[in-house]
């Protein structure tokens, strides 16, 4: 969720009293108790890390039997390879009602903002990329949308069927030419005819098609 993405951003920004990397120092021995405000906020922090590394582990075991296009097997390929390291797949590994002990919280802590703090942002930027491309593909589903078809010319052309703005619930569909041939569009129309709708249903096709 977006909340576990914001927890996760504060935690690796957030300037942590340090977590020795020995469970049997003393400073890990007492961290609970000596830096009670650190320790709370590794405890909440290190179960969303749990909520996402699971997540992404259960994202590429969906994926991983789809003939996926190559743009979107290479964030699934990299996902895999970050998970592998040790740590972090026994984090993945965890049951979501598990509750982890004091021992946990600050490996995996010491984990996350030492170790793998760069492979953790990383995930972040592929999730969300992965994120914004699955919104995309429920929005398209959704609105009965088209991908847009680019043609390689010198000159400009828009030509759409069906042509309507998203935001109207009972839209009326355009047609609409302007290429070389048709290069002039006369609209015209009596106030409220629907001119400007055209006009912005025009303008955001051309936006989302970019």
């Amino acid at each position: 969720s977006n909340g576990t993405m914001l927890v996760m951003d504060k935690f690796l920004d957030y300037p942590l009293d340090p977590i020795s990397e020995s469970p049997a120092s003393l400073n890990n021995l007492f961290y609970k108790w000596l830096h009670r405000e650190d320790y709370a906020m590794l405890k909440y922090s290190v179960a969303h890390f749990g909520d996402f590394y699971r997540g992404l582990k259960k994202i590429t075991a969906l994926l991983s039997e789809l003939d996926l296009p190559a743009n979107i097997q290479i964030y699934i390929d990299r996902i895999n390879s970050i998970i592998r390291h040790e740590p972090l797949s026994k984090l993945a590994d965890t049951d979501k009602k598990e509750k982890f002990s004091k021992r946990q919280n600050l490996y995996f802590g010491f984990h996350l903002r030492n170790r793998y703090k760069t492979n953790t942002l990383e995930l972040i930027e592929i999730y969300s990329r992965l994120d914004a491309w699955y919104s995309m593909a429920v929005a398209v589903k959704t609105h009965q949308l088209s991908f847009p078809k680019f043609v390689a010319q010198e000159t400009p052309l828009v030509e759409a069927e069906g042509l309507y703005h998203l935001l109207l619930p009972e839209p009326v569909p355009y047609n609409l030419q302007m290429n070389p041939a048709h290069n002039f569009l006369f609209l015209t129309g009596a106030n409220m005819a629907g001119k400007s709708t055209l006009i912005k249903a025009v303008g955001s096709a051309v936006f989302l098609a970019h």
